[in-house]
């Protein structure tokens, strides 16, 4: 009798213990599911303190991972999903910015209007923060004055178009469609301003000048072409050609050779 009288003491509390105690099929399998994420987010940042174990506890890769580590045949708890979608976007992201370290790096992973491109394939009720957190524009030409300043907006100028024209890319075809001389320098021009042209734009000018000189070959004959001294001349000399380096460098080097 007293051990029967014990058993139901106890048992109303290993009931509360068990989170999804009382649910069945699908849903005790989602709940189960986020339960053992849980503890293994627990185990993973077993150590952590204050601030640092908050950013432990939702960094989307490691919810990422622990969800596939645990994962069960039913529909995936929020915290799974939610990291699901952010890791594809960083993802997403990192192939758009196709970089790998620096201040250069940091901004474009951080940029607005990048990250909301590819949150744009998500419904808004299924965003992660990373897509509802406004991000405040940064100025890349902040702090420069006169021509410098000048050629700094030129080149944010023409990049903001590239990337439009760009847009919906992903992987080695958004890599291509930004080095694409031909839009590149559509865009330089499109945004030109009176001053000494971006490296990015010079170059291109360069590149579709030499396209269009040798228009129509082929094999060997292209490639002669290309190395014609008066074609290299024709486009370098330009005054878009101001700071291309490339074959220009390599006559601007030439020249001074005595």
């Amino acid at each position: 009798m007293a051990v029967r009288l014990l058993f139901a003491a106890i048992s109303p509390a290993l009931a509360l213990a068990d989170p999804c105690a009382g649910l069945y099929g699908a849903e005790a399998l989602t709940c189960a599911w986020e339960a053992d994420v849980g503890t293994c987010i627990q185990n993973e940042c077993r150590g952590c303190g204050g601030e640092q174990c908050q950013h432990c506890r939702q960094d989307s890769e490691r919810i990422h991972q622990c969800c596939d580590k645990h994962w069960h045949s039913t529909t995936p708890p929020k915290m799974c999903a939610d990291a699901e979608v952010e890791e594809d976007i960083k993802t997403c992201v990192e192939e758009q910015c196709h970089c790998f370290g620096g201040e250069q790096c940091d901004l474009c992973h951080e940029d607005a209007a990048r990250i909301a491109q590819c949150c744009a394939k998500y419904d808004a009720g299924a965003q992660p923060e990373i897509c509802k957190v406004e991000q405040p524009d940064v100025d890349p030409c902040a702090g420069l004055y006169g021509a410098e300043a000048l050629t700094c907006v030129w080149e944010a100028d023409a990049s903001t178009c590239i990337d439009k024209e760009c847009a919906g890319c992903s992987g080695e075809q958004c890599q291509l469609c930004h080095q694409e001389a031909a839009k590149v320098h559509r865009c330089c021009q499109d945004h030109e301003h009176s001053t000494t042209p971006p490296k990015m734009c010079a170059d291109a000018f360069v590149d579709t000048c030499m396209a269009e000189q040798c228009d129509g070959c082929g094999g060997e004959q292209c490639q002669l072409c290309r190395e014609d001294a008066s074609h290299i001349e024709r486009c370098c000399s330009k005054y878009e050609a101001t700071g291309a380096s490339g074959i220009c460098a390599a006559r601007a080097k030439q020249a001074i050779v005595p």
